[in-house]
């Protein structure tokens, strides 16, 4: 039962925010979707319309900025962003010519890149980018190549530019709702993780393992096994320092005050605040079950 009340509440502080709560006073535009796309495709743009694109133009307008978006995958996100005006630059390991083809049939168009993590400071230092997007793609890149990402994007951002995480698992969170399906496997080392996710009720997950061969391992790490404050601080140093400018789940909350003080009251809330806990100095947005965040780049980051 207890798993079960994790779980639910997990997914619901991730995906379950209704079109309506969107402010009034935000016009946000919107683009016939094309009739090629799955259902899946057109379910996380409606999404991202309605939860992540208000939310990040409440802390900066999205017309006319540069975004440099960081796992653009299939194309959904690039799309919810450019619809708004947004010049994006997206990049994924994975070729983008689907996603660039679904954008041009909504009429939007984007600059689209296939390279890997390594290369983000060759992309990023072409031009100032105000904002930098990791949109689902920092937990599936290894530990070497997070944490030279994340100071590498830092370095090119603009003075006053953002970074953004999205859709991102929480390590610290005790069940993991987005890969495994299992309680406290984030907190696991790689190697026992792979060992153990034979007992994943998820399809396609806990079936997927042999143990026999070197690159399973490696494609296990790249799975999704959770990001945290911790290689924020191994990459531009103490996150307490760092000015987070909005957290996407706090956003929400305090425009709809039963969902806050649902929040509060589940057992979702009372895990946030026993995280929080161990870490008081730290800003709240570090302890959601997933990370939705923007990092403002002050003038004494910049100094540094």
């Amino acid at each position: 039962m207890m798993r079960k009340r994790l779980e639910d509440s997990a997914r619901r502080a991730a995906v379950r925010l209704e079109a309506s709560r969107i402010p009034t006073e935000m016009v946000l535009r919107r683009r016939e979707s094309p009739t090629s796309a799955s259902a899946k495709w057109l379910g996380r743009l409606q999404r991202f319309r309605t939860t992540v694109v208000p939310w990040m133009a409440s802390s900066a307008p999205l017309e006319a900025s540069r975004i440099l978006e960081v796992g653009a995958g299939e194309g959904s996100s690039t799309a919810a962003l450019v619809e708004q005006g947004a010049n994006v630059t997206a990049i994924d390991i994975a070729s983008m010519d689907e996603a660039a083809n679904l954008l041009a049939e909504m009429g939007l168009s984007a600059e689209f890149e296939q390279c890997n993590a390594a290369e983000l400071a060759r992309i990023a230092e072409r031009r100032g980018y105000e904002r930098i997007v990791f949109w689902a793609s920092l937990h599936h890149m290894t530990i070497e190549e997070r944490i030279p990402a994340i100071r590498e994007a830092w370095a090119c951002l603009a003075p006053g530019g953002l970074l953004t995480v999205v859709e991102t698992p929480n390590r610290l969170w005790p069940f993991d709702s987005h890969t495994s399906l299992l309680p406290f496997f984030s907190w696991l080392p790689y190697e026992l993780g792979y060992r153990y996710s034979t007992r994943s009720p998820r399809p396609g997950f806990g079936d997927r393992y042999t143990h026999r061969t070197k690159y399973e391992l490696e494609d296990f790490r790249r799975r999704g096994h959770g990001v945290s404050f911790h290689e924020f601080d191994l990459a531009l140093g103490d996150h307490q320092t760092l000015e987070v400018e909005s957290c996407m789940q706090h956003y929400w909350r305090k425009r709809n005050r039963a969902r806050g003080l649902g929040w509060v009251m589940s057992q979702a809330g009372r895990t946030e605040r026993v995280l929080a806990g161990y870490s008081p100095k730290s800003h709240r947005a570090w302890f959601q079950p997933f990370l939705y965040l923007s990092l403002r780049k002050t003038a004494a980051q910049v100094a540094r």
